[in-house]
C-alpha cells in the first residue's frame, strides 16, 4: 500500500512537471574557470539525479568496506552459535541413548561458543562418569562451576550424583555438605542424602530422611515406604544401644501405623524383643503378624522363641493347623515345640508327617533326638544317617535314602 502511494505521488509530480516543461523547457548556465556551459533544465535535472544516485551508492560501498570486519566477525559468531546449539541437541540425544563417548565429544567441543555452556559441561561430566573417567568428570564440573554462582547448586548436584554412581562416598559426602549449605530442605538434595545413608547402612538417618521426604515428591511413596521399612528393620535387628531395653518400645511406637502393621517389620520387631529378653512379647508380636499375613519365616520364628509357657505356645501352633493343614513350616515348628516340651510321642507323629511331605536335615535331627528319648536307638541312628545324607547332598541332586525298616 505504501509503495502504491509513493508511485502515484511520483507519477503525479511527473505529469505536473511535464506540463510546465512543455510550455517552457528553460535553460541552465554553469560557469567554471572562465568557461560557460549552457544546457536545458531537463537535461541538467536528469544529470543531477544520476550524479546523486552514483554518489549514494559510492558512499554505501565505502561504509560497507569500513564495517566489513565487524560484519564478518558477527557472521562467524552466529555460525559458531548455531553449530554449538546443534552440538548441544545432538549431545543430549546421544547422552539419553547411552552413547557416552559421542555425547562427551559433542558436548565438550562447542561449549565455549554456546549460549548455554553450563548444559554442555554438566552433560559432558555425566558422560565422562559413565565411562569411569573421574578426572575428566571433575574437569568439566570445574568449568561448569566457573560459569557463575547461579550454577553452583546444579554443579554440586551433578557432582553428588556422579560420585554416587562411582561409589565415591567421600566426594559425595562433601558435595552433600555443600548442597545442605545452599538449601537444606531441597527435595532432590534430601533424596541424594537418602541414597548416601542407605548405601552406607546408616539406618537411623534413613528413617529420619524418609519422614522429611514425605513432604516432597522426589521419591515414589511405595519406594519410600520400602526403604523406611528396611531401615527400621535393620535398626531393630542391630542389637545396638539405640534399640535395647526401653528404647525398643519407644522406637517401635514412633513408627507410623502402616509400618507397625507391616508383617515383615513385625517379624523384625519380634526378633528384637526376643533378643532383648522379652519372649512373651515377641510371641504376641508374631501372632499379630501371622493374623495379617501367613508367612513361613514368621511361623519358623514362632518356634524359635522360648516362652515362659511352652504348652500354651504349642497350643496356639496346633490351632493354626486347622487353617493350614500340612504346612511344612508349621509342622516343623510344632515338632520343635513338642521336642522342647518333652512330648515325644506327639513330636514323632508331627515330624514323621513332615518328613513324608518335605524332608529336611533339621527334621531328621529332631526325629533322631525324639527316637533316642523313646529308646529306639537303631531308628534314631537311621534318622541321623538320613539327615546327614540329605545335608551333604548337592541341591538338585536326587538321592536314594535308605529304606525304612
Amino acid at each position: 500500500m505504501r509503495f502504491l502511494l509513493i508511485s502515484l505521488g511520483v507519477l503525479l509530480a511527473a505529469v505536473i512537471s511535464g506540463h510546465f516543461l512543455l510550455a517552457d523547457t528553460g535553460f541552465v548556465i554553469v560557469g567554471f574557470h572562465g568557461r560557460v556551459l549552457r544546457t536545458s533544465a531537463v537535461f541538467f535535472a536528469i544529470l543531477a539525479v544520476l550524479a546523486a544516485t552514483v554518489l549514494y551508492f559510492f558512499l554505501r560501498f565505502c561504509i560497507g568496506l569500513w564495517q566489513s570486519p565487524g560484519s564478518v566477525r558477527e557472521w562467524f559468531r552466529r555460525r559458531r552459535l548455531k553449530r554449538a546449539q546443534e552440538s548441544l541437541s545432538a549431545g543430549l540425544l546421544a547422552l539419553s541413548c547411552g552413547e557416552w563417548p559421542r555425547a562427551e565429544k559433542l558436548l565438550s567441543r562447542s561449549a565455549a561458543h554456546s549460549a548455554h555452556p553450563l548444559l554442555h559441561y554438566l552433560g559432558a561430566a555425566r558422560a565422562a562418569q559413565a565411562q569411569q573417567a573421574g578426572d575428566r568428570r571433575e574437569r568439566y564440573l570445574r568449568l561448569a562451576q566457573a560459569e557463575g554462582k547461579s550454577a553452583e547448586q546444579a554443579v554440586w548436584m551433578t557432582r553428588a550424583e556422579t560420585a554416587a554412581q562411582a561409589g565415591d562416598w567421600e566426594t559425595m559426602r562433601a558435595a552433600l555438605n555443600r548442597l545442605i549449605e545452599i538449601d537444606g530442605d531441597h527435595g532432590p538434595t534430601l533424596r541424594l542424602q537418602l541414597v548416601y545413608h542407605h548405601a552406607r547402612g546408616e539406618w537411623a538417618e534413613v528413617v529420619a530422611l524418609c519422614k522429611r521426604l514425605r513432604r516432597h515428591r522426589e521419591v515414589p511413596r511405595g519406594q519410600l515406604e520400602q526403604w523406611e521399612a528396611e531401615a527400621v528393620g535393620r535398626l531393630l535387628n542391630s542389637g545396638g544401644a539405640a534399640v535395647a531395653g526401653p528404647a525398643l518400645a519407644d522406637a517401635w511406637g514412633k513408627l507410623t501405623r502402616d509400618l507397625r502393621r507391616n508383617p515383615v517389620l513385625m517379624g523384625w520387631y519380634a526378633r528384637a524383643l526376643n533378643a532383648a529378653g522379652k519372649p512373651d512379647a515377641a510371641l504376641k508380636a508374631v501372632r499379630q503378624a501371622l493374623a495379617k499375613t501367613w508367612r513361613g519365616d514368621l511361623v519358623r520364628l514362632y518356634g524359635e522363641i522360648n516362652s515362659s509357657d511352652g504348652i500354651e505356645q504349642l497350643r496356639h501352633a496346633e490351632d493354626w493347623l486347622a487353617g493350614h493343614p500340612g504346612d511344612a513350616d508349621l509342622l516343623l515348628t510344632i515338632g520343635e515345640l513338642c521336642v522342647r516340651n518333652g512330648l515325644w510321642g506327639k513330636a514323632r507323629s508331627y515330624l514323621e508327617e513332615l518328613i513324608q511331605k518335605a524332608p529336611t536335615p533339621l527334621a531328621h535331627r529332631l526325629l533322631a533326638e525324639t527316637l533316642e528319648q523313646l529308646g529306639e536307638r537303631e531308628a534314631a541312628l537311621r534318622a541321623h544317617r538320613r539327615g546327614l545324607l540329605l545335608a551333604t547332598t548337592a541341591p538338585g541332586t536326587q538321592t536314594r535314602l535308605p529304606a525304612k525298616t
